[in-house]
């Protein structure tokens, strides 16, 4: 799209809806890409070259009938903060919606709420109504069609869609703990403030009055439910262990007091993860002793390690089960954080699953989104049925180009943090979670400690020349990582290459051996350095000053 205000991303998104219905898109489809990694959502503004980022969803509804018109057919987007293996369809908390009580009425997406905590976030096709007036009264009109039926029984599509503005900082409409459906006012905060997670869960509901969704339904028992809930973070290869440090925040329901003799269940498929992994989980509201002895009933006490009252760990093996204990209605919120092993390789790939689980009965069932589990009788089974879940993606690249995103990354986390308050049911989970991010700056040879909070993901631009003054040499400074050693015709090394973040290119020259060392191991290691040179000869280092530099490096001289 051409543009940068919110006004140009409703156009956008209007008219991409407009030529999807009408089939008018130039040869592009709905199904054009298939690759789900191509399609991570964006928290910062703007890329690296200043091009403004917006971040949309598009749904495409088939429906066969052979008689009769599909009247007021509806399509609500919920955003989740983070992801989420919780979302049964629930009208009174995650899905909250308006309506006048008229078939074929007025009918829009509320905030999810749970306690006055926010579950879910509606998003439009339109912009959003002031904080000055209620819900109630957000219209969506692109996202209201009547499908026309065809008469042979052929399949009918339509295509919905939303802007997600999780990048506008700048557009505040929602309290931190709403209490109504507004009209709102006070300290209110933007999508971004509210999100808890690099990425997010995005819930899909087709609402068709004729219809309606039976309570407890999820996405995969119900054709009128969608889940986009697929995490992209990449690692290094090898590099640091904290730069093979996979974290995710999530949330999950507890098991329901004395609803089920059983507890329900995270079940983790580990899919490809290599061996040599660990897994931790930190469940702030939950204590570790006791879903290591919930565990113990049922499977081998071994398999976890108490890490401290909230953290288990475990090995990531086939598939692992980790009871959930009871608790009250309102949602845990957690960190699932999974370590590399330092053998992954450039262009390797993992993926693992999360679903909750929660007993059914011990008949069988064949519908979608149950699954059976072996008990002691191999002519049993004990049935589950499948609440939600989540996919993570960790795609293995190199340390050089993952630090500059993962920079901007922890400037907007670090932004996000100072909105959540030390009471708040996210604060023990987000703030670690910014801290291991802080760790994954590091470990890609950067210094978080130099990274400031940032909406925008902004990072600080190098310090200016230092003026000169009476007396004193006039130097200048260059900061950033060296891009190419200089090796003259002998191969004899003759000088180095430094690139800055904001591209530009440097070249210094010397012979000296020391030198030479240490230009190879800075640009083996992909470390940051600052240059002092005279501002009549920028090309003669005078001072090199390496940032965090390994305890093997050796002083340079000057």
């Amino acid at each position: 799209m051409n543009g940068s205000t919110t006004s140009d991303a409703i156009n956008f998104i209007g008219d991409v809806l407009t030529n999807l219905n009408s089939g008018n898109t130039g040869g592009q489809t709905f199904d054009n890409d298939l690759d789900p990694n191509a399609t991570e959502l964006a928290l910062n503004q703007v890329d690296g070259g200043g091009t403004a980022i917006f971040n949309f969803a598009i749904a495409k509804v088939r429906y066969q009938g052979i008689a009769q018109d599909a009247q007021a057919v509806r399509v609500f987007f919920r955003l989740c903060p983070a992801l989420t293996v919780s979302v049964a369809y629930d009208p009174a908390t995650t899905y909250r919606t308006f309506s006048d009580g008229i078939q074929y009425g007025q009918k829009i997406a509320l905030l999810g709420m749970q306690n006055n905590n926010i579950l879910t976030i509606p998003c439009f096709a339109t912009a959003r109504v002031s904080p000055g007036a209620s819900m109630t009264t957000q219209p969506d009109m692109p996202n209201v069609r009547t499908i026309l039926h065809n008469a042979t029984g052929a399949e009918v599509d339509t295509y919905f869609g939303c802007w997600l503005d999780t990048n506008q900082p700048g557009q505040t409409v929602f309290p931190l703990n709403p209490t109504n459906d507004g009209p709102y006012g006070g300290n209110l905060k933007s999508v971004l403030e509210l999100v808890r997670n690099q990425h997010q869960c995005l819930l899909a509901e087709i609402a068709f009055d004729p219809d309606p969704i039976a309570a407890g339904a999820g996405p995969g028992t119900s054709d009128k439910l969608a889940q986009r809930n697929l995490s992209l973070v990449t690692s290094a290869n090898p590099g640091d262990v904290t730069s093979r440090r996979i974290p995710n925040t999530f949330e999950l329901k507890p098991t329901r007091t004395g609803q089920t003799p059983e507890p329900d269940e995270l079940m983790i498929d580990w899919g490809n993860t290599p061996s040599g992994s660990f897994a931790r989980i930190f469940l702030p509201t939950v204590s570790a002793d006791e879903i290591i002895e919930l565990a113990a009933r049922r499977y081998s006490p071994a398999q976890f390690k108490r890490i401290d009252n909230h953290t288990i760990e475990c090995r990531p093996q086939d598939i692992t089960y980790i009871p959930i204990p009871p608790g009250s209605t309102l949602n845990h919120t957690g960190l699932l954080t999974l370590d590399l092993p330092p053998g992954v390789k450039k262009g390797e790939k993992f993926d693992l699953l999360v679903r909750q689980i929660t007993p059914f009965g011990r008949q069988g069932s064949t519908q979608p989104g149950f699954v059976p589990e072996a008990t002691a009788s191999a002519s049993r089974l004990r049935w589950r049925r499948v609440l939600g879940s989540f996919q993570i993606s960790i795609p293995v690249t190199t340390k050089e180009l993952m630090l500059e995103p993962e920079e901007r990354l922890f400037s907007i986390l670090r932004w996000i943090l100072l909105s959540v308050p030390v009471h708040d049911r996210w604060y023990p989970v987000f703030s670690r979670y910014v801290a291991q991010i802080a760790d994954r700056v590091r470990g890609l040879g950067g210094d978080p400690n130099l990274i400031t909070p940032s909406p925008t993901g902004e990072l600080p631009r190098p310090p200016e020349p230092i003026p000169p003054r009476p007396g004193r040499e006039d130097r200048i400074r260059y900061t950033g990582k060296i891009a190419a050693l200089i090796f003259d015709h002998f191969g004899d090394f003759e000088g180095f290459i430094l690139e800055t973040q904001h591209g530009e290119e440097h070249k210094f020259f010397s012979r000296e051996k020391d030198m030479e060392e240490l230009a190879e191991r800075v640009w083996s290691e992909r470390l940051r350095l600052s240059v002092w040179s005279d501002r009549d000869q920028p090309q003669r280092p005078l001072t090199i000053t390496v940032l965090q530099p390994p305890a093997h490096f050796r002083r340079p001289r000057e």
